[in-house]
């Protein structure tokens, strides 16, 4: 898959009607403005399908090293990310934490000094 699809995908994330796709974590499961690679797509046996993307350079206040993404059809029905947000405090740029959404749930699985490998998280 190349960049515009990904573009798509965060249309998805942040601009879908609410009544079409319930997603209340756009602020925390958007990118922002970082260069990424979409690095796998897997078809799932439902009709859904998984995206594992790799983003390089930590930007942004909810920056992320890695995403993968539960679609079905248009909507997410999953999303775990490993990242680092740039505030203070437990939560600075030198711990990563690995969460999970669903649209109504969330948890941190783990917090990492260093970033796990993306084979490792998957």
């Amino acid at each position: 898959m190349s960049k515009p699809i990904f573009i798509t995908l965060a249309a998805i994330f942040f601009t879908m009607p609410a009544s079409a796709c319930e997603w209340p974590w756009g602020k925390f499961t958007n990118p922002g403005n970082q260069d990424f690679e979409v690095f796998e797509k897997i078809d799932l046996e439902d009709g859904s399908h998984a995206t594992g993307i790799k983003f390089h350079g930590l930007k942004g206040p909810y920056a992320k090293k890695y995403a993968f993404v539960h679609f079905r059809d248009e909507c997410v029905v999953q999303f775990v990310s490993l990242g680092r947000y740039s505030g203070g405090g437990f939560f600075s740029n030198s711990n990563f934490h690995l969460d999970f959404y669903t649209a109504d749930f969330h948890s941190t699985l783990g917090f990492y000094k260093r970033a796990p490998s993306y084979k490792k998280i998957r």
